[in-house]
């Protein structure tokens, strides 16, 4: 028998089938990363310390969230060590180099919605501008290219008549954006992304 210091559900992974699962596979995609020798690992700025109390919640893990200082900046992360969570992370398509090389998502897309929500708390933005007679809503999402179709197929699929546009990253030219631009498509959007939503 293996002596384990914390508790976790070690196969919350195994099976992709709820939108809770969704979302997190969503949100680690964006914003965690598996190493190569068997750990699960995201690190957030200080204010985001009640998403990974709500991590460690679903996971049933009662380990330590532990505090870096990065160039006068304080970050907060988990480090969770399991190699069944690292294999089903995996098989999703969550790989140790998927800044730069990711795999298509594998899921039940019954839960893109979920799956993209938390893609979007990772990695993305919902802001008003505000002019002299109007306020506009967009929506942007970073992604790396080669997940772009996979993004806008599915939002295709689930919405109707449904637009964006595609435009490059500032600083990295292998990252793109996906921009919704427009009160009532954004409205559509999120109406779509937080139906029946637990987080």
């Amino acid at each position: 028998k293996i002596y384990r210091r914390y508790t976790l559900n070690h196969n919350y992974f195994s099976n992709i089938d709820s939108p809770e699962k969704g979302y997190w596979l969503g949100f680690i995609f964006a914003d965690g990363c598996v190493s190569t020798y068997g750990s699960l690992r995201i690190q957030l700025q200080s204010k985001d310390i009640d998403i990974l109390n709500r991590l460690e919640l679903s996971l049933g893990y009662n380990g330590p969230i532990r505090q870096r200082i990065i160039k006068d900046k304080t970050y907060l992360g988990l480090i969770i060590w399991s190699t069944q969570i690292h294999k089903d992370l995996t098989k999703c398509g969550i790989t140790y180099n998927k800044t730069q090389n990711p795999l298509i998502p594998q899921f039940p897309l019954l839960f893109f919605p979920h799956f993209l929500r938390g893609l979007i708390d990772g990695d993305g933005t919902i802001f008003h501008k505000t002019y002299p007679n109007k306020t506009i809503t967009t929506v942007h999402i970073l992604v790396h290219k080669n997940l772009v179709n996979f993004i806008t197929e599915n939002l295709k699929i689930y919405l109707n008549d449904f637009t964006y546009c595609i435009s490059n990253h500032w600083r990295t030219e292998y990252i793109k954006t996906i921009n919704i631009c427009g009160n009532k498509k954004c409205l559509q959007l999120l109406n779509f992304l937080y139906k029946d939503s637990t987080i």
